[in-house]
């Protein structure tokens, strides 16, 4: 099963004391993404985001970011088109891109 990083470096009774949580996934698998969005949702209250790599294959992982009302989309190497910002807010979800400069 591929397993996207879940970038957390604290056991999940600490969980519900933070809101410093990100996803990152690197390849496509929205059933999992779902299942760690929800299992995250289940450890705590606080919002949270999920990292997608833009240079890989993404759709249907932000799909599943979208579905599942994510705080904070964050996005890497690739591009944020306005076509995906207008459809992450119009889930309610915030995006963050990652911009770098030569």
């Amino acid at each position: 099963m591929p397993s996207p990083l879940f970038f957390s470096m604290i056991s999940g009774s600490r969980l519900k004391e933070i809101s410093d949580i990100l996803i990152l996934t690197d390849q496509e698998s929205p059933h999992y993404l779902r299942e760690l969005i929800r299992k995250t949702r289940s450890l705590t209250d606080k919002p949270f985001g999920v990292g997608v790599v833009l240079a890989f294959p993404h759709e249907k992982n932000i799909q599943v970011i979208l579905d599942e009302k994510v705080a904070v989309l964050q996005v890497y190497w690739g591009e944020c088109s306005e076509e995906l910002v207008l459809k992450a807010h119009q889930s309610g979800v915030k995006v963050v891109p990652q911009v770098s400069v030569p």
